[in-house]
């Protein structure tokens, strides 16, 4: 029989999904493009991003080609023989990552989708709006056929 004490997972107690604390060593720092630009490595956002579509940055020993990785502290980056601590060049700099806030949209992309359908058939028109539009028709039909004004057609 096992102890208790010593198995985490036989403890109701010690459920690692619901602990409310932030794990300061899994929070990303930067992500991979930015830490090139504020490096200097990168002079400029445009270079960053050839740099690792070209396959010349290397996360931990490995080729990566994803701009936005996220990086965190202990993670190292090795652009042409230079290698850069993350955690470390993070600090001296005084970089703060903040994470984007995705703004709630009420009703979700559906109903956005249904409503657009639904104004592109018409369906939100009055009738009052429809007769004008009938009326507009007609007189440019008129005038593109007598080749005259419409207050001379109509006799305003």
């Amino acid at each position: 029989m096992s102890d208790p004490l010593s198995d985490p997972l036989s403890d109701p107690l010690s459920d690692p999904l619901s602990d409310p604390l932030p794990d300061p060593l899994s929070d990303p720092l930067i992500d991979l493009q930015t830490l090139l630009k504020v490096t200097e490595i990168a002079p400029t956002g445009g270079v960053a991003k050839l740099m690792i579509q070209s396959g010349s940055v290397k996360l931990n020993g490995a080729v990566e080609s994803r701009r936005a990785k996220k990086l965190r502290a202990g993670d190292r980056v090795e652009v042409d023989g230079v290698e850069v601590d993350v955690g470390k060049e993070v600090e001296e700099r005084g970089y703060v990552w903040r994470r984007k806030e995705k703004a709630v949209k009420e009703g979700g992309e559906g109903e956005k989708k249904k409503a657009e359908e639904k104004e592109f058939k018409g369906e939100f028109r009055s009738e009052e709006w429809r007769e004008e539009r009938k009326k507009k028709k007609y007189e440019r039909k008129l005038k593109n056929k007598k080749g005259g004004k419409v207050s001379e057609i109509f006799g305003e």
